[in-house]
């Protein structure tokens, strides 16, 4: 019965290389996801709760300019099966923005963790290092 249910989170970068970059989390299960908690670590080992709270801390007042978007991701938050979150994306068009964020959300000493749930309580984890979800 569990497994009629079982939610698989994939987190990832598209459009890296391009002016149309997206940082965006996908259900790709058979059931509902419920995020539990969200940790997101800078490289010097600030913690956050939120990828836009880490993004805007490091961007630098040369960087106001960049234009993209952002959706939250909160704890109790409940992503459908075979439903996708866009998290972080370009506006602008321009490659330079796309590079920034890559940089930012994939760059060395950044790293997060996502623990979620199934509708039956079952728990999972992923991570920038483990993007296959783990079970708790």
């Amino acid at each position: 019965q569990h497994l009629s249910v079982y939610p698989y989170l994939l987190v990832g970068h598209q459009g890296s290389g391009g002016p149309n970059y997206r940082f965006s989390i996908k259900n790709e299960g058979i059931g509902p996801a419920i995020i539990s908690s969200i940790k997101i670590i800078s490289p010097e080992k600030e913690e956050f709760n939120d990828f836009i709270d880490y993004v805007v801390n490091q961007l630098s007042p040369a960087d106001t300019s960049m234009g993209f978007f952002h959706t939250n991701l909160n704890v109790g938050r409940m992503i459908p099966a075979n439903q996708a979150i866009e998290l972080i994306g370009t506006t602008d068009g321009k490659s330079a923005t796309s590079v920034k964020l890559r940089s930012l959300l994939a760059g060395k000493g950044f790293q997060y963790e996502i623990k979620y749930r199934s509708i039956y309580g079952d728990e999972w984890i992923v991570t920038n290092e483990s993007p296959i979800p783990i079970e708790k």
